[in-house]
């Protein structure tokens, strides 16, 4: 007698994560999710005694980061000789 498996279901996403969870989505350390809490930078609620974060509020922050400028677009390299001034010698 051959016995079939069952297949399971596809898993339901939550669109809640945990402390850790969502430290692992956005790639940061629990502290700085805690500081981005803090500040009022991410929203955070209680269900029950946990702390969750819904997915919707990362992606929010994600959208809300400042864009990086193209390289192209800061204009030529200036190097840090280039940066600094020659005092001319004063003369008596």
């Amino acid at each position: 007698m051959t016995t079939t498996a069952i297949p399971k279901p596809p898993a339901i996403p939550s669109p809640m994560f945990s402390v850790a969870e969502a430290c692992e989505y956005l790639k940061v350390r629990k502290s700085f999710l805690y500081e981005l809490i803090r500040t009022g930078d991410l929203r955070a609620r209680k269900l029950g005694s946990r702390t969750v974060i819904l997915r919707a509020d990362l992606d929010d922050l994600i959208e809300k980061l400042p864009q990086r400028r193209n390289r192209d677009a800061l204009g030529p390299k200036v190097s840090a000789s280039s940066c600094h001034r020659t005092i001319p010698a004063q003369t008596k």
